[in-house]
């Protein structure tokens, strides 16, 4: 969600655990106010 608007939606995955990595690609970006909920 960005501003209150779906982005992205995923279909057909599975959990597993590891890392989350957030990426640009190819221009400089920021972040804040990131939020991880559990997976259900």
């Amino acid at each position: 969600m960005v501003n209150g608007v779906l982005q992205n939606v995923a279909t057909k995955c599975s959990a597993s655990s590891g890392k989350i990595c957030l990426q640009s690609e190819g221009t400089p970006i920021e972040y804040r106010n990131i939020y991880i909920e559990p997976l259900k």
